[in-house]
């Protein structure tokens, strides 16, 4: 595929991955489970955190290329796996692409951590398609998730619509080409996230194109006019000019390349507007600030300084009510690894100051030791209040003495020992192994959910090799609490993409954002999992809708499954 120096320049670089009774008028009812609450299932039996149980979910399958033996950079990094409820049943489902091996899968969830596939009895019929990053998300604001699927080497984007026959048999018609994103100028999409920059209640969408020569019109930025059509901003948003960036010395394919692996939509500065967080190779990250007027503002500072950023995680990591983010990387001896990124911002709000919203406290809390990073994720896997960081790992190529080829996931679970509930110092302790997450496969993508619906966080992890896909069951502790949330916007923005929620249960108080993001080449659900350690009952939820309305639910008890509807639907 390479020669032999450009293999070594790759393996210091490239790939990234990319990485939830008060005086509110929602649908949500306090005294009654069947309006609104599922009551959530004992956990399971204590043991190690996570237990591997794939072989027992019915999800098996292939991941693979029909010209297996010389596979571009982009076809050893693509795939991925998208994750949502796709028919409405209160499970979240998984959409997979696998090469061009076989056709695309979608696995409905059947509960109990059982699939089905069922993608060719619902319409989908992908076959022969180097496909990329999917991402689920309500196009149209008719209540179901529609389903977008990128495509590398020339190979078409998809967008698919979620419909009904007058028998109420849910399939999904391709509407690729009505919506302008079939063809993009641009031969490789790698990541897709949704989110509603405007605000005008259609959700947008931005994707990434690693390998574009800069020559290439730039077409990230996709703005949803409505009846399924997308109309390309990213010039007139003011991105086109910051896309290319100079990279370092050691990027694959030169200096004038697009090295964009993945974005997400976050307020990140507070202001009720959707902001865009770009992780990319070579040290080409980016931040970039809504102008509240249909544009972006570049605020990258020398504080971004990810070398070879690939994942991308966006929440509240010290509970102190704004954004952080967490890029995976590469770490070698002339590449610091992955950057915990802590948001500043409530500080500056005053000030209306952008330039330094984050600071850097990846190496001070042991965090940047990750080897050969892909997808991440936030969540509070031991439902302690804090949440923790998951990402996979893995190349098939070895760099001085880092054997990134037998690489194995990073765990770091959020560290309470010695500190009060509402104390934000941060601690983490690596514990992958230690919590019985054990594979060193070549992992990509990953969706970090509650697949069993049992109240805890579980993983599932999508590889670039035989060993395809892996299910790990979470066996939290049960004498800690939970609740998991989910939020009934108003339409066409039904997910609530970018409301923003705080809980707050005793000493903890909580900040969790609706984000239709991307993990690299994967998609969390929009479902909120809030671990609330010893807490019973939260005292107040709030929710912040998009359009500034404010819903308030009080006195909750945990351990449930709760819905709060947007106050005018």
């Amino acid at each position: 595929m390479m020669t032999t120096l450009s293999k070594l320049l790759a393996v210091s670089i490239v790939l990234t991955l990319a990485a939830c009774g008060g005086s509110g008028s929602g649908s949500a009812n306090n005294s009654s489970a069947d309006a609104g609450v599922d009551e959530t299932p004992a956990s399971a039996t204590p043991g190690k955190l996570f237990t591997d149980i794939t072989a027992a979910t019915g999800i098996n399958y292939l991941q693979g290329y029909q010209q297996a033996g010389n596979l571009t950079a982009m076809e050893k990094f693509c795939g991925g796996v998208a994750s949502g409820d796709f028919d409405n049943d209160g499970l979240t489902d998984l959409f997979i692409v696998r090469g061009d091996i076989g056709a695309h899968l979608l696995y409905k969830n059947l509960g109990n951590n059982q699939f089905d596939e069922v993608a060719a009895s619902v319409g989908i019929s992908i076959e022969n398609h180097l496909g990329c990053g999917p991402a689920f998300a309500d196009i149209d604001g008719d209540n179901d998730l529609d389903l977008f699927i990128g495509g590398i080497k020339g190979n078409r984007n998809f967008l698919l619509e979620n419909k009904q026959d007058e028998n109420g048999r849910i399939y999904f018609e391709d509407i690729s080409d009505l919506s302008g994103l079939a063809d993009t100028a641009a031969d490789n999409t790698i990541s897709a996230s949704f989110g509603d920059y405007d605000k005008d209640g259609l959700v947008d969408l931005f994707i990434t194109h690693w390998g574009t020569p800069a020559s290439t019109e730039k077409q990230h930025l996709w703005r949803n006019t409505g009846n399924n059509v997308f109309v390309d901003v990213t010039q007139d948003s003011g991105l086109a000019g910051h896309i290319i960036q100079t990279p370092t010395g050691n990027a694959m394919l030169g200096p004038d390349h697009d090295y964009t692996f993945a974005g997400t939509f976050a307020d990140i500065n507070n202001d009720s507007y959707p902001d865009l967080l770009l992780v990319a190779d070579f040290g080409t990250s980016q931040v970039f600030i809504n102008d509240r007027n249909g544009g972006f503002d570049n605020a990258t500072s020398s504080v971004i300084k990810d070398e070879n950023g690939m994942g991308s995680a966006v929440g509240d990591i010290d509970n102190d009510g704004d954004l952080d983010w967490f890029v995976s990387a590469i770490f070698s001896y002339d590449s610091p690894g992955n950057r915990l990124y802590l948001n500043q911002s409530l500080n500056q709000s005053e000030q209306g100051d952008n330039s330094n919203i984050f600071t850097d406290a990846s190496n001070a809390l042991g965090l940047e030791q990750g080897d050969w990073g892909w997808a991440s994720c936030f969540a509070d896997f031991n439902s302690d209040g804090f949440l923790d960081i998951f990402h996979v790992n893995g190349w098939d190529e070895s760099l001085f003495d880092f054997d990134f080829a037998n690489d194995k996931s990073r765990l770091f679970l959020s560290d309470r020992s010695g500190l009060a509930g509402n104390d934000h110092q941060l601690k983490f302790v690596e514990s992958a192994f230690a919590s019985g997450i054990t594979d060193r496969q070549q992992g990509r993508g990953i969706v970090c959910f509650d697949s069993d619906r049992d109240g805890d966080i579980d993983i599932f992890v999508v590889n670039n090799d035989d060993n395809s896909a892996i299910l790990y069951r979470n066996n939290s502790d049960s004498s800690r609490n939970t609740l998991t949330l989910t939020l009934e916007g108003l339409s066409p923005n039904t997910q609530a993409a970018g409301a923003r929620i705080t809980l707050n249960a005793g000493d903890l108080e909580l900040t969790r954002e609706i984000s239709l993001g991307s993990n690299f080449i994967s998609q969390n659900p929009v479902e909120q999992y809030f671990g609330l350690a010893e807490n019973t009952q939260i005292d107040q939820i709030r929710v912040d809708w998009p359009n500034g309305r404010i819903s308030l639910e009080n006195n909750i008890q945990a351990n449930q499954h709760y819905r709060i509807s947007h106050p005018d639907n």
